[in-house]
């Protein structure tokens, strides 16, 4: 397991890493590492989203002195991801998965993961191999909370551009892609500010939410979490769009 760099200033090469190479690398794993006969781009991106959200908890709770945080997800749960292969793993992260996607009303903070990992599954049992790699080669290295986090959401919403065929695939549930750059030009012309509020009943992957909330940080005020919300038919779609509006807007 990689050693914790632990207090404020010691910061490594992740603060510089940029979206592009962030993408590029998760996407090259995917195409050289994984099997696409078993996994679709879409849920391997789903993959990323729960390592991503889980390696983050990790770090905030191994932080030093007063800058730790309580972990959302239960003790210990990245080092034992970590540390588990084969069978061993697939029921590790299916038995996180089965906690964080059911709603604590004790504990607030897991109302976001209760999103993220509602219904959600770990890939194959017999590609733990390819699982552990992730884990181990792309994640637990690093310290994930030093990049930026603008780049980050970048590259997270670059990886979920990158399922565009999977995503035209559910056109039962009416999945679409609606190009950014369009999305940004409603929300210019909606003139949104933070004392609106914007709700997409079809929220797809949230990048209509991250053009909203684009627009009303424009104007240089807070913008309150209550300000944008989203639901959609495809609990999957509720799933990518927690993660892309959390890192492109948190």
């Amino acid at each position: 397991m990689a050693a914790e760099r632990d207090g404020v200033g010691a910061r490594g090469p992740e603060k510089h890493w940029t979206a592009k190479e962030i993408f590029e690398r998760w996407q090259r794993f995917f195409e050289q590492k994984t099997s696409a006969k078993a996994l679709t781009r879409l849920e391997f991106t789903e993959h990323i989203a729960y390592l991503l959200f889980l390696r983050l908890d990790h770090e905030r709770a191994q932080r030093s002195g007063m800058f730790a945080s309580q972990p959302i997800a239960p003790a210990d749960s990245w080092p034992h991801l970590v540390l588990a292969s084969g069978e061993d793993l697939h029921a590790a992260l299916a038995r996180l998965m089965a906690e964080l996607g059911r709603p604590n009303p004790q504990d607030p903070r897991r109302a976001i993961a209760s999103v993220l990992f509602q219904d959600s599954r770990p890939w194959p049992v017999d590609r733990m191999a390819e699982l552990g790699r992730l884990i181990i080669e792309e994640f637990d290295p690093y310290r994930w909370s030093d990049v930026n986090r603008g780049e980050l959401g970048t590259a997270f919403s670059l990886l979920l551009a990158d399922c565009r065929d999977d995503i035209r695939a559910k056109r039962e549930t009416g999945q679409f892609l609606t190009p950014p750059y369009l999305l940004k030009v409603i929300a210019k012309a909606l003139a949104l500010t933070p004392q609106d509020r914007v709700i997409d009943a079809a929220v797809g992957v949230g990048t209509s939410l991250i053009a909203a909330h684009r627009e009303m940080a424009a104007h240089g005020d807070r913008v309150d979490a209550s300000a944008i919300a989203g639901a959609d038919l495809d609990v999957q779609m509720c799933r990518l769009a927690t993660m892309n509006v959390l890192l492109n807007t948190g």
